[in-house]
């Protein structure tokens, strides 16, 4: 598992998350999520203010846990629709917060293609979108490489695109934990992508370098927040 060097410091979402401009449900959400982990070593927020504040976006970052879109969503005190495993949605106490949080169900193991076209109508219908460019939960905290669907989706698409990186989401609750542990979690988000150097490659390898930039990208605010 990485190592945690220098961590910067954000802004605990306990401090915002009262004035969310989406609807009151979300309001009461974020709350409910800030106070939880206000109790159990406190979720902060890194970059928070350079988010678009209308309009849709496709917001990507890493994956280690669970809990990984509730904690982006309340960070970034907006409402967001994000893939989950299908079964994921049945689950008890987190298949309901899963669907409180706009969840809505992706096949694993093969390309789902109702998935990929219901991200592509949220985001052309100016919804927010999250998406975890690994497909799947980190083993050891380490960034994994895209899925192919990533660059696909952000060619299909004419609305920002913005990295962010969770850290210590791991420790609060590694893969295969079900317990959750105390820890410090902060939530950095980037600035928007430029793709446009790659207009000229064939259309494959411009999905296989968007997917690397993004990967880059929240590489580099995991190394802004201390891991090496």
């Amino acid at each position: 598992m990485a190592n945690l060097l220098s961590p910067i410091q954000g802004e605990p979402t306990i401090n915002f998350v009262h004035s969310c401009q989406d609807s009151n449900r979300f309001r009461r959400g974020f709350r409910a999520v800030s106070v939880l982990f206000s109790l159990t070593g406190g979720l902060e927020s890194v970059g928070r203010e350079g988010l678009p504040k209308h309009g849709s976006f496709l917001l990507l970052a890493n994956h280690v846990s669970f809990v990984d879109p509730f904690l982006i969503a309340t960070a970034a005190n907006q409402e967001f629709h994000f893939m989950v495993r299908d079964d994921a949605l049945s689950w008890p106490v987190i298949g309901s917060m899963l669907d409180f949080f706009n969840g809505y169900p992706v096949k694993r193991g093969t390309p789902d293609l109702r998935a990929l076209k219901q991200t592509i109508r949220l985001l052309n219908s100016g919804n927010r979108v999250m998406l975890f460019p690994e497909g799947t939960r980190s083993l050891d905290g380490q960034l994994g490489k895209p899925v192919d669907g990533i660059g696909f989706i952000v060619k299909q698409v004419d609305v920002p695109v913005i990295p962010a990186f969770i850290g210590g989401a791991e420790r609060f609750l590694p893969r295969q934990s079900f317990l959750p542990q105390p820890a410090k979690i902060t939530v950095s988000f980037g600035q928007p992508l430029d793709f446009s150097h790659f207009a000229n490659e064939p259309r494959r390898e411009q999905y296989k370098l968007i997917g690397q930039d993004v990967m880059a990208a929240i590489g580099d605010l995991r190394f802004q927040q201390g891991y090496d």
